[in-house]
This record gives C-alpha cells, structure tokens and sequence, in this order.
C-alpha cells in the first residue's frame, strides 16, 4: 500500500505518473485523499 500524501499543481508529473503505473502494474494499492481544507479539488492530482 502506498500512500500519496501530495498533492500537485498544474500539469501532471510524467515521473510521478510513470511511478504511479508502475506501481499499479505490479498490484499496489494506491491511495490518495480527494483534498484538504474543503479546496477543490478537481485541479490538483493525484486525487
């Protein structure tokens, strides 16, 4: 299980999203918060 504790701004990481699938592909649970502070969430990842 990994926990991704971040949250990013902007245009997405291709490293981060590289790790994430690789993670992903190896059959880690990913896990990630919707947002803090009642900001919305819907521009950052990657929740």
């Amino acid at each position: 299980v990994i926990n991704l504790s971040f949250g990013l701004r902007g245009e997405e990481s291709r490293t981060v999203a590289l790790a994430i699938d690789y993670a992903v592909s190896r059959g880690v649970i990913l896990v990630a918060a919707a947002g803090n502070e009642g900001a919305d969430a819907a521009s950052t990842w990657p929740a």
